[in-house]
């Protein structure tokens, strides 16, 4: 009986997902990919908090539009004045070597007049042990800057 009840509990809890409009939370344990994804889908649900915990702290320093988590989220929320959404469509990683990744994604961009737009790009990301939060971090999600320490 107990391992018939320990059964139904890994079934049910294998089974719960995330609230509708919640992102999962970011964590050092992530690989490049999931960071990606949770990057995306934070900006999708306008979770700019959850997206400033996926750069690293080298681009925040040196993007000025990425200093304070206010600053972020007014330039994040700049994109929502001619958009509605952004849906990652794919991710690849194509190089990991413990310390940097790149992963190709393709996005789609819902318009507020309902069309939608493909963008396909590359991010690079590198693991910092010494950023507030450790973990995969992007170097240079967006701008001209891109963190080289």
């Amino acid at each position: 009986m107990v391992t018939m009840m320990a059964l139904v509990v890994i079934l049910v809890s294998g089974c719960v997902s995330q609230p509708a409009g919640q992102t999962k939370a970011y964590s050092p344990s992530l690989n490049p990919a999931e960071v990606v994804e949770l990057y995306f889908a934070s900006w999708d649900s306008k979770d700019y908090e959850m997206m400033y915990a996926t750069i690293s702290d080298g681009f925040k320093r040196i993007e000025p539009t990425a200093q304070t988590p206010e600053a972020f989220s007014a330039q994040m929320a700049k994109f929502y004045e001619s958009a509605k959404s952004v849906q990652l469509v794919s991710d690849t990683e194509t190089i990991n070597d413990g310390a940097t990744a790149s992963i190709d994604y393709t996005i789609e961009i819902e318009k507020t007049d309902g069309m939608k737009t493909p963008f396909s790009g590359t991010y690079t990301l590198k693991y910092r042990s010494t950023d507030a939060s450790p973990g995969w971090k992007l170097i240079h999600p967006y701008g001209k800057n891109v963190d080289i320490s």
